[in-house]
């Protein structure tokens, strides 16, 4: 008896999203579309590229150029009053300015510093620094020749983390590991004076509208800062407080919104205009300080917290790459030593993927042309941005079904893309039953189509792509069936 054909289809790649079934609907397809006519089917991985612009591109890896020479804890890239972009970066012992392709030391003439984390700001014609165990450290951009202990007659507090909020420059997680501790604290400087800190509750205070707030303990130590100037957000490990602006001996009123959320660490939150993205203990949110979306619900929470080691979870980065309305957020995986793995976010067409990219800092930073874009270090400590050559991409599809009620056989399969795909599919008889792959096959070169045989009752569809492929939106399949159950 004949083989009957079924096909062929053609499917488009959906969204990946491991945290849900690897099966599709088993009404699928639920509908014959003109192009598409098989409907989209979700990926079960989708790894070293990004979604944009409706379908998958490359992801271009970070590259390094020039190297600090030790692991680098914190860095920050901006403009000065004239225009002009500055890179300075923090070791554990220095703190750096990039000047004409190589680093060089900016450090306090002082004693060396002893860091385990950097926290950057600018404001105004300065860049403020602070690692939690000196002083607040101040450079003028452009002219300063070394990073200073703020010159105050009130010394500025020793702080974990920094942050710009309207005309203030915000400090918390105020004095660690001293008896003076107070995790749950934050504290500002004068009006439009980052450089002035007078002692909060005294007239000087009043008079320059500087001042200090306890939050509340249960939320845990303040974990990030963002910069805003209508209002402010203060995240604390497992709530978000709003602050603004009242004026008067008050000065900033404070409020928690969100209360079951905040960040996993100072570097987990990355801006875009007036949202943030950010990473919490229990999963992806973005905020627009009145209300808190979940965007790793029943897509990636469950596979990050699978994935990622328990114990690194405040290192968590994340950073915006505004051109391809992406946001990354890197993390050290189960079996890495360093920051190994990079989620990827479309925050307009709410898309994740993942790439794999050694590196041990990622922050977000303006480029020359004014844009948001992810900047990092390499585990060999060289700077750099995500301009290298693509990695290989690799998407696969969810389980599904040709011939309801029966077995198929893939005999044929073209890839939907720019380059040049290797290409395989997957068969099983039973959900319980291991995932069987062909080997990688290129099309032809008549029409890019590669013959195959896969038989099962459900399948899979996989796709390899080296290079700069420009775009890949999905698949066609020519399946017969083979028999029935």
């Amino acid at each position: 008896m004949p083989q009957q054909p079924l096909g062929p289809f053609s499917y488009k790649f959906g969204a990946w999203k491991p945290d849900r079934p690897h099966l599709v609907n088993p009404v699928f397809p639920p509908n014959m579309e003109e192009y598409f006519n098989g409907g989209q089917i979700a990926l079960t991985t989708a790894q070293n590229c990004i979604w944009t612009a409706q379908g998958y591109r490359p992801y271009f890896p970070l590259v390094g150029g020039a190297a600090l020479p030790s692991q680098c804890l914190g860095a920050i890239a901006g403009y000065d009053t004239n225009g002009d972009l500055h890179v300075y970066a923090g070791t554990a012992t220095d703190l750096y300015s990039l000047e004409s392709g190589a680093w060089v030391s900016r450090s306090k003439t002082a004693a060396a510093y002893t860091a385990t984390a950097w926290s950057f700001q600018v404001y105004g014609a300065c860049v403020y620094a602070s690692d939690g165990k000196d002083p607040i450290q101040t450079l003028t951009m452009g002219s300063g020749v070394n990073f200073a202990d703020l010159d105050d007659t009130d010394p500025a507090p020793k702080a974990a983390v920094l942050g710009v909020i309207r005309d203030f420059v915000f400090a918390g997680n105020l004095n660690p590991g001293t008896v003076n501790a107070l995790p749950y604290g934050v504290q500002w400087s004068a009006v439009a004076n980052g450089a002035s800190w007078p002692t909060p509750d005294t007239q000087a205070a009043y008079a320059a509208q500087a001042g200090e707030q306890t939050l509340y303990p249960e939320y845990g130590p303040v974990m990030a800062i963002s910069d805003n100037e209508s209002f402010g957000l203060l995240f604390q490990r497992s709530g978000i407080q709003r602050c603004e602006y009242v004026g008067g001996n008050q000065v900033f009123q404070f409020y928690t919104y969100e209360k079951k959320r905040g960040a996993l660490g100072q570097n987990a939150v990355a801006r875009v205009g007036n949202k943030y993205y950010f990473a919490s203990p229990d999963g992806f949110f973005v905020t627009d300080g009145n209300n808190t979306t979940p965007i790793g619900y029943e897509q990636v929470d469950n596979w990050f917290f699978d994935n990622a080691l328990p114990s690194a979870l405040g290192t968590v980065c994340a950073a915006a790459d505004t051109r391809n309305k992406v946001v990354y957020f890197a993390f050290q995986s189960n079996s890495g030593s360093t920051l190994d793995s990079i989620l990827a976010y479309n925050y307009v067409e709410q898309i994740w993927s993942y790439c794999q990219q050694p590196q041990e800092l990622l922050f977000q930073g303006l480029t020359s042309d004014g844009a948001w874009a992810p900047f990092g270090f390499t585990t060999s400590h060289a700077y750099g941005g995500f301009t290298g050559a693509p990695s290989t991409a690799v998407l696969e599809t969810i389980d599904f079904n040709f011939n309801q009620g029966g077995r198929a056989i893939i005999t044929q399969m073209r890839a939907m893309s720019q380059g040049i795909p290797q290409m395989r599919a997957a068969a099983r008889a039973r959900e319980q039953d291991p995932v069987l792959w062909t080997p990688y096959y290129p099309g032809n070169q008549r029409d890019a189509v590669v013959g195959l045989r896969s038989e099962g009752v459900y399948h899979r569809l996989g796709v390899s792509l080296a290079g700069d492929f420009g775009f890949a939106v999905g698949a066609t399949v020519w399946p017969v069936q083979s028999g029935w159950l």
